[in-house]
């Protein structure tokens, strides 16, 4: 269903996941942010099933600025927060430019080491309507140059968030769910966490080994229903 295609931010060409609702009409808009493992088929089904609920959906590869044949683990070591801010700026700028996303009405989401830049997005992007984390490890933590954490930044989110936790998880761990809690409560941010009993960090992913089938079923339509209730999926259809 989706495609990759180009971008560039910081001077540097991104390759960025896209997928788009079949037929006509203008749709809410996403950008995923993935996790460790980039835009693998974990992300590209994750993104093509937000896209077949009626979503237009971008996901851009955070370790563009790393050479492709350096190992994972290193471009993680690379990661900056800034150039991740940055990523997400030219991605809502792609969804803005699209004649079939309505341009006001964004959501930010993801997994993992993209559940911690969804926090990263939306304290410093004020576009977003909504914003999804799943179990966002390493929020508290700055990446590359000196600067506020993910964690800092919470107090200043503009727009609702829904957190998905494992209980079992010890990054984020149930005592990192409270601080965020604590955070969001201190800047007057509405949200809704939810921790799963006997879950573990990577529920979600069928292709790991911690996935939680009935956590990540649940953890779906909990989003689902969050988006719902925060952006429209769809217009009615155009000629």
């Amino acid at each position: 269903m989706g495609e990759m295609i180009w971008l560039t931010a910081d001077g540097v060409r991104m390759q960025c996941y896209t997928a788009m609702p079949a037929g006509g009409g203008k749709h809410a808009g996403i950008v995923y942010l993935h996790h460790q493992d980039a835009l693998d088929s974990f992300t590209q089904t994750y993104c093509d099933n937000l896209a077949a609920q009626g979503y237009a959906v971008i996901a851009p590869d955070n370790y563009h600025h790393s050479p492709a044949e350096m190992e994972r683990d290193q471009k993680k070591e690379e990661l900056d927060d800034t150039f991740m801010a940055n990523d997400i700026a030219a991605s809502v700028a792609w969804l803005e430019a699209n004649p079939r996303v309505i341009g006001d009405r964004l959501a930010v989401m993801g997994h993992c080491m993209g559940g911690r830049t969804t926090y990263l997005a939306v304290g410093v992007h004020h576009v977003f309507r909504a914003a999804v984390s799943w179990y966002g490890g390493g929020s508290l933590n700055t990446r590359g140059r000196p600067g506020p954490s993910p964690y800092d930044r919470m107090s200043g989110i503009k727009c609702p968030v829904l957190g998905l936790f494992g209980k079992l998880d010890k990054n984020p761990s149930p005592e990192h769910m409270a601080k965020f809690d604590a955070k969001l409560n201190e800047g007057g941010v509405p949200h809704e966490f939810h921790a799963y009993d006997g879950a573990d960090h990577g529920f979600c992913n069928p292709h790991g080994p911690r996935y939680n089938e009935a956590a990540a079923k649940d953890s779906w339509n909990r989003m689902l229903g969050f988006l719902a209730k925060h952006l429209a999926a769809k217009e009615s259809a155009v000629a």
